[in-house]
């Protein structure tokens, strides 16, 4: 079966074009620095571990209400 990928006239994949809007490349920019400066979470092993920190986290900045 072969594959179509659609290119845009800048000769980007348009599947992707959402990933070099100005916005998304704002955010790409503070993450890496938030990554550089050590302001990154543990790694988790499952999904519910992940979740949870999430939530303590929430609770600690003073965030939602949670509703699970």
């Amino acid at each position: 079966m072969a594959t179509t990928v659609k290119i845009s006239p800048s000769g980007i994949d348009t599947d992707q074009a959402w990933f070099w809007t100005k916005e998304w490349q704002e955010a790409e920019r503070a993450a890496e620095e938030d990554t550089k400066k050590g302001r990154v979470s543990e790694i988790f092993t499952s999904a519910e571990e992940g979740i949870s920190y999430l939530r303590k986290r929430r609770k600690e900045l003073g965030g939602w209400n949670d509703y699970s």
